[in-house]
């Protein structure tokens, strides 16, 4: 079963606790319209605890992140999630990375990589079901869009959740990746997005793999 929720993440998220599972995608800064690094940091450190704090207890919270970088400037959203996290008592289960280039590609305005890392508390563990003989490097796959996440690392975070819960959030979705694929694997999925055409998107959207 799938639910999508137009809504204001930052504002839903306080008032619905116990969600399950969490796997999501911060926006980038552009997409909130912040030149800013050090604004972005702040709310991108605001929303990750938003994140946590909606998650039932013992279930894995996992984040799909890109480094950001500007000027000069190297915003390591790694960094910033395992601080997070830290002060809020989760450890990390496992932490990847996902190519979104081949090996030896060269890019001046991103980096060629996703990180995608899971935390827990209580009772989670990151060998849960021999997790840990799943790939350290996730090799580029297919994409629902350029810059989003690809179907293999979204089958890694939701096949990991799945030990633990049936329910999964993500309360950034998108145009619903995460969703599909755990609804896919017969997860009570939910997502939440403040665009009303990404909420369409998402409802509607079918992949063909």
């Amino acid at each position: 079963m799938k639910t999508v929720i137009c809504a204001d993440s930052l504002e839903w998220l306080p008032a619905n606790r116990n969600q399950g599972a969490v796997i999501t995608s911060l926006p980038e800064a552009v997409e909130l319209g912040m030149e800013n690094l050090q604004e972005y940091g702040a709310w991108f450190i605001r929303a990750a605890h938003a994140c946590f704090s909606s998650s039932t207890e013992s279930c894995p919270v996992i984040f799909s992140q890109t480094d950001k970088r500007a000027g000069g400037v190297w915003l390591d959203k790694a960094h910033l999630l395992h601080g997070v996290a830290d002060s809020l008592g989760y450890r990390c289960l496992w932490h990847k990375i996902e190519l979104r280039d081949e090996p030896g590609t060269k890019n001046l305005f991103r980096p060629g990589y996703r990180h995608l890392i899971a935390f827990g508390n209580g009772t989670a563990v990151g060998d849960a079901a021999g997790n840990l003989r799943s790939e350290d490097v996730i090799r580029k796959s297919e994409v629902l869009y350029e810059d989003g996440i690809g179907f293999a690392a979204v089958e890694i975070a939701v096949n990991f959740c799945l030990h633990y819960t049936k329910k999964i959030l993500d309360p950034f979705c998108g145009r619903g990746t995460v969703l599909f694929v755990a609804e896919r694997k017969g997860a009570e999925v939910t997502g939440v997005d403040i665009s009303p055409v990404q909420c369409m998107a998402s409802r509607q959207q079918q992949f063909l793999f």
